[in-house]
């Protein structure tokens, strides 16, 4: 299966950057921007031509994006009325690990994104809510 990241900029390099520190190198994980003096028909050639390489191998596509209706996660919704591919959006590190170990493990894109979607809500979290629910939590074990 390949991954695709596709972003504003160079969110997509950076994330992809951040995540191979943690889980290593990666095969078949893309990273494509798009860039103020480009239109989306730039990014979309891009990317079309990664889901042309990917037919040709008879290989799953999941891409993913980073923000809901922003350019990337239109240009990729352009594309699903001529290729079959799975799509994403909000990505971040901990869901991009999530998709690179379930793809190791030989889970299918469609899986990985039912288990994106479920864990996304983990991803997220009030930094000063959770210290103060420990220290409750604390508190409650001492007395």
């Amino acid at each position: 299966m390949k991954i695709v990241v596709i972003s504003h900029g160079d969110f997509a390099k950076g994330i992809i950057n951040s995540v191979q520190m943690l889980a290593g190198r990666q095969k078949n994980l893309k990273a494509y921007g798009l860039y103020p003096e480009e239109d989306r028909e730039v990014l979309e050639k891009k990317i079309e031509q990664e889901l042309i390489t990917s037919r040709e191998a008879n290989e799953e596509v999941l891409i993913l994006s980073d923000i809901f209706h922003g350019s990337p996660f239109n240009a990729a919704i352009k594309l699903m009325k001529n290729y079959d591919f799975y799509h994403v959006t909000g990505i971040n590190i901990p869901l991009l690990v999530l998709a690179i170990l379930e793809r190791s493990r030989g889970t299918g894109a469609a899986d990985i994104c039912d288990k994106m979607l479920v864990e996304f809500f983990n991803t997220v979290q009030d930094a000063r809510r959770l210290l103060t629910e420990e220290s409750d939590d604390t508190e409650d074990e001492i007395l």
